[in-house]
């Protein structure tokens, strides 16, 4: 199987790390922290709360609020998606077919 090749864990949501590694740690608040990066309280608590994600202009914000990169909020956005996605594929991959040989891959 395919999907045995990668490696299974379950990352955390970019929302709880904003919340316990940078927030919390600096003791800001919801309110205060939407104002910093110009978004609405309500988005900002949706993501964390882990309901949304961080987008990449979200990402772009972070990074310049908390001096890191975009593309690590990013990274952490797509490992979390992909480590949902893989369990949804778990439930259908015995049905997909498989369109190459191994000696001869796509």
């Amino acid at each position: 199987m395919i999907m045995k090749e990668y490696m299974m864990y379950d990352p955390s949501h970019p929302g709880e790390i904003l919340r316990e590694d940078y927030m919390e740690p600096l003791n800001i608040d919801v309110t205060s922290m939407a104002e910093k990066v110009m978004i609405s309280r309500k988005q900002l608590s949706l993501i964390l709360n882990e309901k949304a994600g961080i987008s990449p202009l979200m990402s772009l914000k972070l990074a310049k609020v908390f001096g890191t990169s975009p593309e690590f909020f990013l990274r952490l956005q797509q490992q979390y998606d992909l480590a949902k996605a893989r369990t949804e594929f778990e439930k259908i991959e015995k049905d997909l077919p498989v369109l190459y040989h191994e000696e001869n891959p796509a």
